[in-house]
């Protein structure tokens, strides 16, 4: 069971991650007609620029039997953490707050395909998947941001980081998901503060 203290904490991370996106210069609450799957996630109080509609994120509408299907898809059980992000709220794209940019857009469907293909398709499966490490989000340019599914404590798995460019190793990123969020909520504060 996931404390209340950590859910606020993962709903803080997303929406100040919806927050960076807000930037006069560039609308990024905009996507191609034909992505809008669902008519929720339209925002009808802003208006279409041609073939790009204005989004909004919503309370999520990814259901406990899509993510079920995705773990039993990848062998896996997924944290209580991250099972409440995907069911926080839906979204196209995030802001980055860090250098883990989570894998979007997160909408129903659309989701699982990403991290599938991220396991599956992605790298050498060889380096990631057989190895314990299940991508949720790339790191920087250069890697990726992946369970241990070999280190897991309390339902919760080690937060690694997978570099293409050193497949044999990963860096320990945090604890658990949770733990991540807090650090980069920090990191994000204390630089806005500096």
């Amino acid at each position: 069971m996931l404390r209340a203290s950590d859910q606020a904490l993962i709903a803080q991370f997303v929406d100040l991650s919806l927050q960076e996106l807000q930037i006069p210069a560039y609308d990024f609450f905009y996507t191609e007609q034909e992505q809008l799957t669902d008519a929720r996630f339209l925002d009808d109080s802003r208006v279409i620029k041609g073939t790009q509609v204005p989004w909004r994120a919503i309370k999520s509408l990814i259901t406990n039997a899509e993510i079920d299907a995705t773990e039993q898809a990848l062998q896996v059980t997924f944290p209580p953490s991250y099972r409440h992000y995907l069911q926080y709220k839906n979204f196209y794209e995030l802001g980055l707050l860090s250098e883990v940019e989570m894998l979007c857009p997160l909408i129903p469907g659309q989701w699982s395909q990403k991290l599938l293909q991220e396991a599956f398709d992605g790298y050498q499966q060889k380096y990631i998947y057989d190895r314990g490490l299940v991508p949720f989000a790339t790191y920087s340019d250069w890697g990726l941001t992946c369970f241990n599914t070999q280190k897991a404590s309390a339902g919760e798995y080690e937060i690694v980081v997978w570099d293409h460019e050193c497949v044999e190793e990963q860096t320990i990123l945090a604890p658990n998901l949770v733990t991540l969020f807090a650090q980069i909520i920090r990191q994000s504060q204390h630089s806005e503060q500096g």
